[in-house]
């Protein structure tokens, strides 16, 4: 299954955690990094719409190329 996924050079990362241990600010410097490495490109994958306007704001705030997508809007 999946033969060509799996031969694509990919690292992924799952950041898991109590509340308030620091997943999501460790998520963003580590997708901050990627981004800054030539062609590189990550994903933050959020459960709510708010909180992927959040990150979106926190990255472009940065200077990190950042594109959106929800079920309620897509900003490349």
């Amino acid at each position: 299954s999946f033969a060509i996924a799996r031969r694509l050079n990919r690292k992924i990362t799952i950041f898991i955690g109590p509340p308030n241990s620091g997943k999501t600010y460790t998520a963003f410097e580590r997708l901050a990094q990627a981004a800054a490495m030539p062609e590189g490109q990550g994903a933050y994958l959020a459960p709510l719409r708010l909180l992927a306007l959040e990150g979106r704001d926190r990255l472009v705030a940065r200077g990190v190329p950042c594109s959106l997508l929800t079920g309620e809007e897509n900003v490349p």
